[in-house]
């Protein structure tokens, strides 16, 4: 039986897992809009890693 959460090592270097499938997360430029949210909320820009995961949005900076 496969567990949904990732192991350990599945994350990737940020340490940001993807809201939907829980798969590793690359963070990617952030679009100007994503900018000028960050004024208010901390944001960063991250993609799922995941072939079959088609995820990306922000996330809230640590």
């Amino acid at each position: 039986m496969k567990s949904l959460l990732p192991a350990a090592g599945d994350l990737a270097s940020y340490g940001r897992g993807c809201p939907l499938c829980h798969g590793s997360t690359n963070r990617i430029s952030r679009r100007v809009i994503d900018v000028l949210l960050s004024l208010f909320i901390p944001v960063r820009r991250y993609r799922c890693r995941s072939l079959t995961c088609t995820w990306e949005g922000n996330l809230r900076d640590r």
